[in-house]
C-alpha cells in the first residue's frame, strides 16, 4: 500500500533538482497565480515593512539553499513587524535549521510558492519554525518534505509548520506534504521539547491540508483556544498513529481547552481520521473541552477514535454531524472512557458502508482495561447503512467490556435509524426509540 502511494506521488512529480536532491511538484499541476488581493490591499503603514525575499538573495529556482536569504529577510523587519513576500517559485530550505519566524510578521506566499525540504537524515526537523512568538500569520504556500529522498530511517518528528508555546497564530491556505513526521504540530514550546511548557494559545489553522505524510496530518499536543477549520487531510501513512489528525497530549500537565475541529475531510488514512487519545491526562484536575462538527472521512481505518486511556480526566467532548463512510474498521470507536470522567456526546453520526476489511459493528464502545469503569457516553440519532450486496456490517453497535467487575454506566443510545442493518449487543446500554 505505501509503495502505491509513493509511486502515485512519483508520478505528480515535475522532476528532480540533481543540486540538492529535492523531489518538486510541478507549479503547473496547482494552477496559475492568482491576482494577489492580500498584497494589493496592504495599507500604506504595511507596504513600508513588506520586503520581497529576492532582494535579500533567495532564487527559487530549485537548485539554491534559501534558508538564509528568507531568514534574513525576517530578521530585517522591525520589531513591531510586516510582511515577508516569498513570490512563485521553488525554494530549497534547510529544515533543520528552518525558517523562523518573529511576533508580529506575515510570511506570504503563493499557491505556486514551494518551500522544499533539501534531504536529510534528522530525526526532528521544521520547515516554519514559530517558537514562543506573537501574532504570526502565515498565507497560502506548499511545503514540500522530503519523505521520498531522507537519508535517515529513524524518528518521526519531521514537521513542515511547528507551531510552539506561541500566541495568536494563524495558518491559512498552506499545504504540507511528504513529511517524514507531521503536516502541522501545534504543542507547547518555545522550542519542541522545552522543559518551559509554554502553551500554544488562540491558534488557527484554516484551509490547510495534509497529504502522504509519515507520522500525522496535524498533530495537537496541548493548547488553548485552537481552532483548525476545513483541514483536508490524506494519505496520512508509515509511522504509528497515522491519524489525519491526533489530539494526543504529551503528559498530565497539558491542556486542551476549547478545542474546534469544524468541516474536516479527512480521507485513507492509515488509522483514524480523528483519533482523541487522551491517556496521557488521567488524574488531571484541568477539564478538557473539545468538540468537531462536520467531519467527514471517507477511507481512512476509523472514521473516528476516543480513547480515555487508564484513569479519570474531567471535561466534555462533543462531536456534531458527522459522516464517516467506508471506514476500514468500526467507523467510531469509544475505548476505554471512564464514567466518571469527560462525557462523550455524538450527536447525528451517519455510518455508510463500515467495515470495508472485516465484518463487524459500524460503532463500537468497549472497555478492556482494568483501571476504567466505561461509561458516559451517549449517542443521538445515528443514522446507520450498509447499502453493499455482500454486507460487512454485521450490527449497528457493539457495547461491552471484558472486566465483568465494573459494569458500564450510563452509555445511551437515542432513536437509531437503521437501514437493513441488526441494531447488535447493546444490552449494557438504555436504547430509547
Amino acid at each position: 500500500m505505501v509503495a502505491e502511494r509513493k509511486k502515485k506521488i512519483v508520478h505528480r512529480i515535475l522532476g528532480i533538482s540533481l543540486a540538492l536532491g529535492i523531489h518538486w511538484i510541478t507549479p503547473a499541476v496547482l494552477g496559475p497565480e492568482p491576482a494577489n488581493s492580500f498584497l494589493a490591499g496592504l495599507g500604506q503603514a504595511e507596504a513600508a515593512t513588506t520586503v520581497d525575499v529576492r532582494n535579500f538573495g533567495a532564487k527559487g529556482n530549485g537548485a539554491t539553499n534559501d534558508t538564509a536569504a528568507i531568514q534574513a529577510a525576517i530578521n530585517s523587519l522591525p520589531s513591531t513587524g510586516g510582511t515577508v513576500v516569498i513570490p512563485p517559485g521553488t525554494y530549497g530550505i534547510d529544515a533543520i535549521k528552518s525558517i523562523r519566524l518573529r511576533s508580529n510578521v506575515i510570511l506570504q506566499m503563493t499557491p505556486t510558492t514551494i518551500l522544499g525540504v533539501i534531504p536529510n537524515a534528522a530525526v526532528h526537523y521544521e520547515v516554519l519554525s514559530i517558537g514562543g512568538v506573537s501574532n504570526v500569520n502565515i498565507n497560502s504556500g506548499v511545503l514540500w518534505g522530503d519523505r521520498l529522498t531522507h537519508k535517515g530511517t529513524s524518528g518521526e518528528h519531521g514537521f513542515g509548520v511547528a507551531i510552539l508555546g506561541a500566541n495568536n497564530v494563524t495558518v491559512t491556505g498552506t499545504v504540507s506534504n511528504n513529511m517524514w513526521g507531521d503536516g502541522f504540530y501545534i504543542g507547547n514550546g518555545p522550542t519542541f521539547g522545552s522543559s518551559l511548557k509554554t502553551r500554544s494559545t488562540n491558534i488557527k489553522l484554516v484551509d490547510v491540508s495534509a497529504d502522504n505524510n509519515r507520522r500525522q496530518g496535524i498533530s495537537l499536543i496541548s493548547g488553548q483556544n485552537i481552532a483548525i477549520l476545513r483541514p483536508k487531510l490524506t494519505n496520512t501513512n508509515g509511522k504509528s498513529p497515522s491519524a489525519g489528525i491526533d489530539v494526543e497530549p504529551n503528559s498530565k500537565g497539558d491542556v486542551l481547552q476549547n478545542i474546534s475541529i469544524v468541516d474536516a475531510y479527512t480521507a485513507n488514512n492509515e488509522t483514524a481520521g480523528i483519533s482523541l487519545s487522551l491517556g496521557t491526562l488521567a488524574g488531571t484536575s484541568t477539564p478538557i473541552s473539545i468538540t468537531v462538527t462536520n467531519h467527514t472521512d471517507n477511507g481512512s481505518k476509523q472514521g473516528m477514535v476516543i480513547s480515555g486511556g487508564s484513569g479519570i480526566i474531567p471535561g466534555s467532548i462533543v462531536v456534531n454531524n458527522p459522516t464517516w463512510t467506508n471506514s476500514k474498521a468500526n467507523a467510531l470507536a469509544v475505548v476505554a472512557v471512564d464514567y466518571r470522567g469527560f462525557g462523550t456526546v455524538i450527536n447525528n453520526p451517519r455510518v455508510v458502508n463500515a467495515n470495508t476489511s472485516a465484518k463487524g459493528a459500524a460503532i463500537a464502545v468497549y472497555n478492556y482495561n482494568t483501571a476504567v469503569q466505561l461509561g458516559n457516553v451517549a449517542i443521538y440519532y445515528p443514522s446507520i447503512t450498509d447499502n453493499r450486496t455482500n454486507k460487512m456490517t454485521t450490527a449497528a453497535f457493539y457495547v461491552g467490556t471484558t472486566v465483568s467487575a465494573k459494569p458500564l454506566q450510563n452509555i445511551t443510545i437515542v432513536k437509531p435509524i437503521l437501514n437493513g442493518i441488526n441494531l447488535g449487543s447493546t444490552t449494557t446500554a438504555r436504547v430509547s426509540y
